[in-house]
């Protein structure tokens, strides 16, 4: 029975003729990649996970190869984007794994970490968070969804206005960095959204207590 090769660990974000690395166990001699690059569809608010369809896809340059690690080249005419990749020896392959996908490693807002109030602010931090100026994430509870369009982005930070009108309570929280289509949701975590305070403020001159306003 053939043993599926096993991927640890690859290097992102990359581009085009650029050198992505693997990190593994039976990536020698005798195995073989696969890379296919993702239809940009449009994300809308549909999740949808790569289901493991190879058609179209090429066997790139193979720059070094050995049994715990693997490095080879995206084609240089090919864009930018998401890359589905996996490794194959003799009949058995890898789990599909995605190159260039979002991958957020924490978020916080004014409430702290994974928190924050509605009208207020979110900060996303981790690789691969913007690749084309398109990054955005989407709040998720029970049956509704919101798009929140990122203002500041990088590809290693994003940062999001809460809407006033967002619901207070848990929101399942998903970041997209404009490639992929619907396959590009990635979820990051669970987002505490908690209601702006109804208290009312009241402002008190000293002065009018009282107080002397010569020192």
């Amino acid at each position: 029975m053939d043993i599926s090769p096993v991927i640890f660990w690859h290097s992102d974000p990359v581009g085009p003729d650029e050198t992505v690395m693997i990190s593994g166990h039976l990536l020698g001699k005798g195995s073989s990649i696969e890379l296919l690059r993702l239809d940009d569809d449009k994300a809308g608010k549909a999740v949808k996970a790569f289901k493991g369809n190879w058609q179209g896809a090429v066997g790139p340059e193979i720059l070094s190869q050995e049994e715990q690690a693997l490095a080879f080249v995206i084609p240089a005419d090919w864009k930018m984007g998401i890359y589905a990749c996996r490794v194959s020896r003799g009949g058995a392959a890898s789990e599909p794994f995605l190159i260039n996908a979002p991958d957020c490693w924490w978020f916080q807002g004014d409430k702290g970490l994974r928190a924050t109030t509605a009208g207020s602010w979110l900060r996303a931090l981790g690789k691969a968070l913007s690749l084309n100026g398109e990054a955005s994430a989407m709040l998720c509870s029970g049956t509704k969804s919101q798009i929140l369009k990122a203002g500041k982005a990088s590809q290693y930070s994003l940062e999001f206005a809460i809407p006033d009108g967002v619901a207070a309570g848990e929101h399942e929280l998903f970041v997209h960095n404009g490639f992929g289509g619907a396959a590009g949701w990635r979820r990051t975590g669970t987002l505490t959204v908690i209601a702006p305070s109804t208290a009312r403020e009241k402002t008190l001159n000293v002065v009018d207590l009282g107080a002397d306003p010569e020192g």
